[in-house]
């Protein structure tokens, strides 16, 4: 299986080429854009999620409208062609004052896992954290969390018994946590035994990626359990201990993604300089050692925020 497109959003240029928002360019050579796909969205999108069969993505962010339809923060379209969207639309109600935002998406089957801010969705009230139908868009009435604040980042375990969850809330699930929880998929309850990773009020987790034995974290923090930590990390997924691991970012992580083969970690924020290496806002990384790779630098012009690797079709 080949994975030669990096799906890419925020900024509204990238290789001299207009892009509102969403861009997709390739994750080999260069980095060259797709010069045919472009939904053009009217505000920041976040988060992007790929269907099993690789012909649908979803997109969660603050745009009300994408794909020259009205679509208030989450919306379906089509990986390939042009990006056209489809019907499918889960209508999420912002809390009072705000706008609904869609921050993270995770899919296993014909459940898709949302975080951001909003008070309902799908049809039902939840704060910032829902599982919703990828047939109908209705929310699932069993499983109900919740979180206090804004949730930024979803991630689901191997083997899909539970999902992690990262973001600057104080509880999830109705217990304290600071910035990161866990919860069982089947009982919406906290893992038992999964610590947080103590980043505290002033941090947040902004993007997670698992890969084998390791969970990578990034965000907006420099510490982390009381040690130095700055902006990346990772964990042992199944102990949640922190490794001995990272890069030298100089600003916030907000998106990661690995290769097909893990090798690589591509990685998406507010950085410029990755030690001495230029590298504004788009990086590969080694996944073993977390040394840059000098030759993938796309160099785009504003906030990357969400990465994707998706099938070449």
């Amino acid at each position: 299986m080949n994975f030669n497109d990096l799906a890419f959003i925020d900024g509204n240029e990238i290789a001299g080429v207009s892009r509102n928002y969403i861009a997709k360019v390739s994750a080999s050579g260069t980095g060259a854009l797709d010069m045919n796909w472009n939904p053009d969205a009217d505000s920041i999108v976040s988060s992007l999620m790929l269907s099993a069969t690789g012909d649908k993505l979803y997109a969660g962010g603050d745009f009300k409208r994408i794909g020259g339809v009205n679509r208030t923060g989450i919306a379906r379209m089509d990986s390939a062609g042009n990006g056209q969207l489809d019907a499918w639309d889960p209508a999420p109600v912002g809390i009072p004052g705000f706008i609904a935002s869609v921050r993270t998406l995770a899919l296993t089957g014909n459940s898709l896992y949302v975080g951001g801010r909003f008070a309902a969705i799908g049809g039902q009230n939840r704060n910032n954290i829902a599982r919703l139908s990828t047939v109908d868009a209705t929310a699932d009435s069993t499983w109900t969390p919740d979180s206090n604040k804004w949730v930024r980042v979803l991630l689901l375990s191997e083997d899909g018994s539970r999902i992690h969850v990262g973001g600057e809330f104080f509880t999830t699930g109705g217990e304290h946590t600071l910035s990161f929880a866990s919860l069982e998929t089947a009982s919406d309850n906290l893992v038992a035994g999964f610590t947080d990773l103590n980043i505290g009020e002033a941090g947040s987790v902004n993007a997670l990626a698992r890969h084998a034995s390791d969970l990578y974290f990034g965000g907006d923090f420099v510490r982390v359990n009381g040690q130095p930590q700055f902006f990346l990390g990772k964990i042992d997924a199944a102990t949640g201990q922190l490794q001995h691991w990272g890069a030298g970012f100089d600003g916030s992580v907000l998106a990661l993604a690995f290769s097909a083969d893990g090798s690589a970690l591509y990685t998406g924020g507010d950085f410029t300089h990755i030690g001495m290496d230029v590298k504004n806002h788009l990086a590969r990384l080694q996944a073993s050692d977390g040394s840059v790779v000098p030759a993938w630098n796309p160099s785009a012009n504003g906030s990357v925020r969400a990465l994707l690797l998706v099938k070449s079709r």
